[in-house]
């Protein structure tokens, strides 16, 4: 029994060891309206998930809007093998799944089928863990698609893709906010 006890606790303390969490604000007009929270979980040393769960409410020009994200990456050889993503604003619905079949990747978004050809290094959810120091490209999971980043010198580096613009800020390799942009609203992730 006591050996069992000692063997969970070491096995507790070696993943805790190899866990990052990291906890962000969501603003929007100057007050927080929701949470943001990351994880990035080391299996091996060529294999890692990263994840994020997020819930924000906000009531604009009397319109209220409840969005809840649960995204989850899994990388295996530094690259996408396998994710899904799952949106919910209001009553509409996103889901999106994304699986490494070995040439290529089969997605299902909405249950339409699709398929990208080209392998997936870093994605939007990297942004939380990484900074994209000498990347210049990046995959939007909600939107499957590739876009440029902008370097824009000090530690910022921007994203333009379908009318949005997201401007990420870091301080010595640790992202502490976005500023996210479309039309005429603009929301901030703020860490924690």
């Amino acid at each position: 029994m006591n050996k069992y006890f000692l063997l969970f606790i070491s096995l507790l303390f070696v993943n805790n060891s190899f866990c990052q969490s990291r906890t962000y604000d969501i603003i929007l007009f100057g007050d927080t309206i929701g949470e943001l929270i990351s994880t990035k979980l080391k299996i091996s040393d060529s294999e890692y998930i990263l994840s994020y769960v997020s819930n924000a409410e906000a009531t604009v020009f009397f319109v209220e809007t409840k969005s809840y994200i649960n995204n989850k990456l899994i990388f295996k050889n530094n690259f996408v093998s396998e994710s899904k993503v799952y949106r919910k604003k209001n009553d509409d619905v996103a889901d999106f799944i994304c699986n490494w079949n070995g040439n290529y990747y089969d997605i299902i978004f909405n249950n339409e089928k699709k398929i990208e050809k080209e392998k997936i290094y870093f994605c939007a959810t990297n942004f939380f863990f990484d900074e994209p120091i000498q990347i210049y490209k990046v995959y939007i999971e909600r939107l499957q698609k590739f876009t440029v980043i902008e370097h824009l010198g000090n530690h910022i580096y921007m994203t333009k893709l379908a009318g949005a613009t997201n401007t990420y800020t870091y301080k010595n390799g640790v992202l502490q906010s976005v500023k996210s942009k479309k039309g005429i609203s603009i929301y901030t992730i703020l860490r924690d």
